[in-house]
């Protein structure tokens, strides 16, 4: 079962065909679409980083969230020493980020390349290697959560979807995810 696409010219989105999305690359088109790059003050933090977790007790550690955890309506979290983490300060989670689910299987039912905006039971907790964390200049203003608004869309769970490399754990490329084009309200 093969799939044909026609593109305007070449590039290594299109190439991509594993992922490709005609409504992604037609959205980039449209007048009033930023990179989500350009949005951003950070893209992905700690994602990826890769460290050897050191369990301790409560009043020793900050809790580690998984991306079950980061959707769970009461995140729990493995604790663990702070020092062991490559990036913390990276890793810390902070009110109005966008959190995704950067690693998964793409099916209809499961988490990957969905995302939600970190409030309060989620501040005080660190990021997992699997979470890419999209953190805005203003992380208390509007466009953070315009951005989540349409992440959160049919459209916008494809988009974020197509930036992903791998076959039987696909993995986020933040690379082509700050090339996502994000449609801005005027």
């Amino acid at each position: 079962m093969g799939e044909a696409f026609i593109v305007p010219k070449p590039s290594g989105a299109a190439l991509r065909a594993l992922n490709y999305t005609p409504e992604v690359e037609r959205l980039r088109l449209v007048p009033g679409v930023a990179p989500l790059g350009t949005l951003l003050s950070e893209l992905g933090g700690s994602f990826g980083a890769v460290f050897t977790r050191v369990d301790c007790e409560t009043a020793h550690g900050v809790p580690l969230y998984t991306q079950v955890d980061t959707f769970a309506a009461e995140p729990q979290g493995r604790i663990i020493r702070r020092d062991a983490m490559p990036r913390p300060d990276a890793q810390a989670v902070r009110k109005w980020q966008i959190l995704i689910a950067a690693a998964g299987q793409m099916s209809e039912g499961n988490l990957f390349g969905r995302s939600i905006l970190a409030d309060d039971r989620l501040v005080g907790g660190y990021c997992g290697p699997d979470t890419l964390a999209l953190t805005f200049p203003d992380s208390g203003g509007d466009l953070n959560l315009w951005v989540s608004a349409f992440l959160n869309t049919r459209l916008g769970l494809r988009a974020v979807r197509s930036t992903a490399y791998g076959t039987s754990i696909p993995r986020l490329r933040p690379d082509l995810l700050a090339t996502l084009p994000i449609p801005i309200a005027t």
